[in-house]
């Protein structure tokens, strides 16, 4: 029960006396994407790799705007308004003016090498942390796929066990209402069922984890997915 609560995420109601009551039939989730399609979305969908991206492409522009410290800058400039003439300073001239100004900074102490070498290195990290974010999403998502192709197996193997062990149940029944078997008998088969009854709920529930962590993995719910075969 404290397990299911904390997959829930429900409140532990131990303390006041409330237990957590489930109903319904545990049924195995649908998992229709592949590996490829689950990693795809993963780095369309993964909120954690978008902001890696945008950091990259914010080191990138920083890294562009260091590199402009090299180049001339050019100022231009327009002005309209009145002045006293050179020539008579009693009369007044109106009109436009305007101009241009070059300025190259080419001896400034390193500074400019100094600044591109620091945004080079800032890139060179907002690089790395993104191949290692997608590195691990590929890494997590492969390993999930892996647990849950082994659990759909011992799903199958225990549904086949549990088939078997209701056969003999029903078989034991027959025979003990035909006074060839005894309670015994009966009570043994009925356990050994309720155990592979047992054992498939184990596989399908772990299964569902293995499903619900994919879908944590690639940042949202697997929808319009068929139904995994009964």
């Amino acid at each position: 029960e404290q397990y299911f609560r904390r997959l829930l995420m429900i409140p532990d109601g131990t303390a006041a006396g409330k237990q957590l009551l489930l109903n319904g039939v545990l049924m195995p989730r649908s998992l229709a994407w592949t590996l490829a399609e689950a990693t795809g979305m993963a780095h369309a969908r993964r909120p954690d790799l978008a902001a890696a991206v945008a950091h990259l492409k914010a080191a990138q522009f920083a890294l562009r705007v260091a590199r402009s410290d090299y180049l001339p800058k050019i100022e231009a400039y327009t002005s309209y308004g009145t002045r006293s003439s050179y020539f008579d300073e009693s009369h007044r001239l109106e009109g436009w003016s305007g101009g241009a100004a070059v300025r190259w900074n080419i001896f400034d102490g390193l500074e400019t090498r100094g600044r591109i070498r620091a945004q080079r290195a800032g890139q060179r990290i907002a690089e790395v942390r993104l191949e290692e974010l997608g590195f691990q999403i590929n890494s997590q998502l492969r390993e999930l796929y892996a647990e849950a192709e082994q659990w759909r197996s011992s799903m199958d193997a225990q549904r086949v066990a549990a088939d078997l062990a209701g056969r003999a149940l029903a078989q034991a029944r027959r025979m003990q209402e035909l006074g060839q078997a005894g309670l015994e008998q009966v009570l043994q088969a009925e356990l050994t069922s309720r155990r592979a009854q047992l054992g498939l709920l184990d596989s399908i529930f772990n299964y569902n984890s293995i499903v619900a962590q994919i879908e944590f993995a690639v940042g949202g719910r697997i929808e319009s997915s068929p139904s995994v075969r009964p």
